[in-house]
């Protein structure tokens, strides 16, 4: 209710104030969720970082891997790649997605729904969880 009050000179017309307020607390629990999966990255990453001494062999496959990720999401068609990069390595919000290629929002999902289905049909499991880790780690900075 505080933000709702102290953002009221900003807000367009609510036409449904319960709807408005649903919806608010619902972004606010997503956000608190977000920041508590950041949270756990950020603690993983450190103990992980601690005990890892990578050798030849960890960067050589970790390369390999690299380029398994690469060839899938290459193989992905024109304008769902260029979604899926703006949105994973640009950080782009499907907004801004949208805006910078002329399409609507929903398009945009659409488009990042086929990647990511694509790339799941593409890519083995384990590949698979590391992609989404890292991915992860990318969007909760």
């Amino acid at each position: 209710m505080l933000k709702f009050y102290l953002q009221r000179d900003s807000l367009k017309t609510v036409s449904s104030l319960r709807s408005y307020l649903s919806r608010a607390v619902r972004n606010q629990v997503f956000n608190y969720k977000r920041d508590q999966l950041k949270n756990l990255f950020d603690q993983l990453e450190d103990t992980h970082l601690q005990e890892l001494n990578p050798s030849a062999v960890d960067l050589l496959s970790l390369k390999e891997t690299q380029k398994k990720i690469d060839a899938a999401v290459a193989s992905l068609p024109e304008q769902c790649r260029k979604v899926f990069l703006l949105s994973r390595h640009e950080e782009y919000s499907n907004r801004q997605i949208a805006e910078l290629l002329g399409i609507s929002i929903n398009t945009v999902e659409q488009h990042m729904r086929k990647a990511l289905r694509l790339l799941r049909e593409n890519l083995d499991y384990n590949l698979l969880l590391w992609v989404v880790a890292v991915v992860s780690r990318n969007l909760y900075k």
